[in-house]
């Protein structure tokens, strides 16, 4: 990744919001990795949300 790129980014979102894709960015080894080291080390939590539809 050429984090001083000049191509033309596209946002994937069509609301509010950005999310650009940038392709693979690690090697599928190093990503499960780091996964597994996040889900062994992170306190994971669940939550709830309510999400309110206004009109």
């Amino acid at each position: 990744m050429d984090l001083f790129s000049t191509e033309t980014l596209t946002n994937l979102l069509p609301y509010d919001g950005l999310v650009i894709y940038y392709g693979k960015v690690l090697k599928q080894q190093d990503a499960q990795h780091y996964l597994d080291c996040l889900l062994k080390t992170i306190e994971w939590k669940k939550q709830n949300i309510s999400i309110l539809q206004l009109h």
